[in-house]
C-alpha cells in the first residue's frame, strides 16, 4: 500500500512539473486559441491520474504496489541477489500473520492519504447532490413559449438531437446547465428577447456538447487524489477560467463584430446581475468574478482567427508537451518497476516477532565427489529460543518451471516430489541470533537425480516452529503458500524477489 502512495506522489510531481512548464510558457500560450489553452490542462490531469506509458506493462506496476497475481501471501516481495546463482527475496510476509495495528502503523501515510481522498470525494458528491436537488425543487419547466422554441432552434443549428429540458428559477441570477445524466438548462425567471435567448442557449449548449461537466468532475477527482498538492487547486482555477473563455470563443467564432458586441452585452447583463446579488456577501468572489468578466469581454472584443504561424507553433508545442507527458509516464513506470524489484516493501523494524529466512543458496561439499546441498540462513527475531523447525521446500529451474526432486536421496524407496517437508531438531537458535551453521539439506548423494543440476531457485516456508519452553507456532499461511507455488510455473521475477522471507510469529 505504501507503494501506491509513492505512485501517487510520483504522478503528482510529474504533473506539477508539466503544469510549471505551462506557466513558464504563458507569454507564448496567450497567442494560442482559448480552446487549446483549455484542453491542454487535460494532458496535465491525465499525467496525474494515469501511471502508464506506452511501453509500461501492467503486471510490473501491479506487482510493485503489492498485488501478487498468485496469492496475497506472496505479496510485497522485493529482490536481493546472492552468490552461487541463487536469487534471494524480500517479502513483507504473510498478510494474515501480521496484526492489523502493525499494518496500519507501517502504512499510516497511505491510510491518511486515501481516507482524506475518499472523504473529499464523498463530500463533493453530497454537496453536488444537495445543490442539484435544490435547483430542481425550485425550478419550473418551461413547456411552451419562447424558451423551448428558441432552444429547439439553437439545438437544430448546432446539430444536437438529445432532449434537453429548459426551466426557470427565481432564486438564481445567471443561466446554468446542470445534470450529467439528464441535462437541464436553468434560466433566471425574467423576460428575455429572442436574441438574448439565442446567445444564452448557444453558450450553455456549447458547454454541453463539449462535455464540460465531465471535464470539471475529472478535475475534482484529481483534486481529491492529490489533495496535498497546492498546484492542483490552482489548476482547477485555470480550467474553470479557460472553460468560460474557450466557450465564448467557440460561440463568437462565426460572429461579425456587431454580433460579438451584442453577445458581450448579454454576457455583461447576466454576470452583472449575478455580481450584484453577491455584493456584501462574497467580496473575494466579487473581485474574482470581476476579473474573469473583464477578461472574457476583452477576449470577445479582440477576437481574431489564428495565423498560420501561430497554428504551426500550436501544433509543435502540443507534440512537445505530449512527448514530455509520455516520457514522464514511462519514467514513472520504470521507477515503479525498479522499486518493486529492489526495495523491500516492509517496515525497517517489524512490530511483530518474526522468523526471517535471510537467504537460501546451493552449495557443494569439498572434494571431487562432494555432493550438493541446500544451505539456509535464518534470524530468530522472537524472545524465545527455538529448538525445532519444520520447513517446506520447493525447487524451480531458471525459467521458473517446478522441479520434482529426490529430496531424500539416501532413501532408495523415496520418490521424486515437488514439495519436501524437512525437520531440523539439532538446532538451538537464541533470541536475536542469525543461524548460519555449516552444511544443509543434502541432495543427489548417489548422482542419480539429473533434476538437481537444473535447480536455480529453492523456496522455503516454515510450517512449524517449536521453542525450548515447549510453545509451538503453526504457520496459518503454509497451505496458501503451498497452493500458490507447488507444481506451478512461477514468474522468475517473483522467484528472484522471494528472500529475505519474513514470517510474523505468534506463540
Amino acid at each position: 500500500m505504501n507503494n501506491l502512495f509513492t505512485l501517487c506522489l510520483s504522478l503528482s510531481l510529474s504533473g506539477t512539473l508539466l503544469a510549471f512548464a505551462l506557466v513558464l510558457l504563458r507569454p507564448i500560450l496567450r497567442q494560442f486559441s482559448k480552446r487549446w489553452n483549455y484542453y491542454i490542462w487535460l494532458l496535465v490531469l491525465m499525467r496525474m491520474l494515469l501511471p502508464f506509458g506506452p511501453e509500461t506493462k501492467e503486471e510490473p506496476i501491479l506487482q510493485s504496489i503489492g498485488q501478487n497475481p498468485l496469492t496475497e501471501a506472496a505479496a510485497g516481495l522485493s529482490p536481493l541477489k546472492y552468490g552461487n546463482g541463487f536469487s534471494i527475496s524480500d517479502p513483507s510476509g504473510p498478510m494474515s500473520a501480521v496484526s492489523l495495528s502493525s499494518m496500519l502503523e507501517s502504512h499510516i501515510f497511505s491510510v491518511v492519504w486515501l481516507a482524506l481522498a475518499l472523504l473529499l470525494l464523498l463530500r463533493k458528491l453530497y454537496l453536488y447532490g444537495q445543490a442539484a436537488s435544490a435547483i430542481r425543487s425550485q425550478s419550473k419547466e418551461a413547456a411552451e413559449g419562447p424558451l423551448p422554441t428558441v432552444l429547439q432552434k439553437v439545438k437544430a443549428a448546432m446539430g444536437i438531437k438529445r432532449s434537453i429540458t429548459v426551466c426557470t428559477n427565481s432564486f438564481i441570477k445567471a443561466p446554468l446547465l446542470t445534470g450529467l445524466v439528464r441535462p437541464t438548462m436553468v434560466l433566471p425567471a425574467q423576460v428575455y428577447s429572442n436574441t438574448e435567448l439565442e446567445y444564452i442557449f448557444m453558450h450553455e449548449l456549447t458547454h454541453y456538447r463539449r462535455g464540460d461537466l465531465f471535464y470539471k468532475w475529472l478535475v475534482e477527482i484529481t483534486l481529491c487524489l492529490h489533495w496535498f498538492n497546492p498546484m492542483v487547486y490552482w489548476i482547477r482555477k485555470q480550467v474553470s477560467r479557460h472553460c468560460e473563455l474557450s466557450c465564448d470563443e467557440a460561440v463568437i467564432s462565426r460572429f461579425d463584430s456587431h454580433r460579438r458586441k451584442s453577445y458581450g452585452n448579454v454576457l455583461l447583463d447576466a454576470a452583472g446581475s449575478d455580481i450584484e446579488s453577491k455584493r456584501n456577501r462574497l467580496a473575494l468572489s466579487l473581485n474574482e468574478d470581476g476579473k474573469l468578466l473583464a477578461e472574457r469581454l476583452r477576449a470577445i472584443s479582440h477576437y481574431k482567427q489564428a495565423s498560420k504561424s501561430v497554428r504551426f507553433l500550436t501544433l509543435t508545442l502540443t507534440v512537445v508537451l505530449l512527448c514530455a507527458a509520455i516520457a514522464a509516464g514511462m519514467a514513472t513506470g520504470c521507477s515503479l518497476k525498479e522499486n518493486g524489484q529492489s526495495a523491500p516493501m516492509q517496515s525497517a523494524a517489524p512490530a511483530a516477532e518474526t522468523m526471517i529466512l535471510e537467504r537460501v543458496t546451493m552449495e557443494r561439499y569439498e572434494g571431487e565427489d562432494g555432493h550438493p546441498y541446500v544451505h539456509d540462513v535464518r534470524t530468530n527475531n522472537t524472545k524465545k529460543t527455538i529448538v525445532r523447525v519444520q520447513c517446506g521446500m520447493l525447487a524451480f529451474d531458471k525459467e521458473g518451471n517446478p522441479l520434482k526432486i529426490d529430496w531424500r536421496s539416501t532413501d532408495s524407496q523415496s520418490e521424486k516430489t515437488y514439495l519436501c517437508l524437512s525437520e531440523d531438531t539439532l538446532i538451538e537458535i537464541l533470541p536475536g541470533e542469525t543461524f548460519d551453521e555449516f552444511g544443509g539439506w543434502s541432495l543427489n548423494i548417489f548422482g542419480t537425480d539429473a533434476n538437481v543440476a537444473k535447480i536455480a531457485y529453492v523456496l522455503y516456508c516454515d510450517k512449524e516452529i517449536e521453542c525450548k519452553d515447549g510453545s509451538l507456532w503453526k504457520n496459518p499461511d503454509f497451505e496458501n503458500w503451498r497452493a500458490s507455488y507447488e507444481g506451478k510455473k512461477i514468474d522468475v521475477k517473483l522467484l528472484e524477489n522471494y528472500y529475505p522471507y519474513v514470517q510474523a510469529v505468534a506463540f
